[in-house]
């Protein structure tokens, strides 16, 4: 976890770079697990019962002159939590993901009303799976770091003083750097970003 926090630390600084006008916004919204089996099924089932959650995030977009395309960066915080009665009484299951990572947007066409197509690579703090009520077990419920990635579509609405970006985008959280036998967790985030 320390390693991400540093990860954030030089990132700022490197994003912070006045090279080009920048746009800063802060937002949030809904995640939706998509797989595996080992997040989507019920607890009863050996699952995590995850079925949605919501997430926090900021957002730093550069603006390059004359071209549609626009980098950004952005650190989001993802949390997913499930309470269900089993046989073994009432439990709770949660677990937060932090995500620090970069891309690029390419915008369609201009306008006050601007969509776009975009992907992101992205380190990612799987963080543990949290049990209270019950003693159970279940199949990769300790801390990992993995690299992934997402793409997504999105509509920018510039305002006089402040803008919206709406997206959504599908997520793979662990592409690279998996366990023998890991398999890869996909979510799919509904996104509202407030521009300043």
């Amino acid at each position: 976890m320390n390693k991400f926090f540093f990860l954030i630390l030089v990132s700022i600084a490197i994003l912070g770079n006045n090279s080009f006008p920048q746009t800063f916004g802060i937002g949030g919204g809904l995640s939706t697990v998509t797989g595996p089996d080992a997040y989507t099924n019920d607890i009863t089932s050996g699952g995590t019962g995850f079925s949605s959650g919501y997430h926090l995030g900021a957002k730093l977009k550069f603006e390059i002159p004359l071209s549609p395309i626009k980098p950004f960066g952005f650190v989001n915080y993802t949390h997913f939590s499930n309470d269900q009665s089993t046989p073994l009484g009432d439990i709770t299951i949660s677990q937060s993901i932090w995500s620090l990572g970069g891309g690029g947007e390419y915008n369609l066409f201009p306008g006050p009303v601007s969509p776009y197509i975009a992907v992101n690579v992205a380190y990612n703090n799987i963080g543990d799976l949290n049990i209270d009520g019950g003693d159970i077990v279940l199949e990769n419920s300790g801390s990992k770091s993995r690299f992934g990635g997402g793409i997504g579509i999105g509509a920018e609405l510039t305002m006089l003083v402040i803008g919206l970006d709406a997206s959504i985008t599908y997520n793979f959280l662990n592409w690279i750097g998996k366990d023998s036998g890991e398999e890869t967790v996909t979510i799919i985030s509904y996104n509202l970003t407030v521009l300043l």
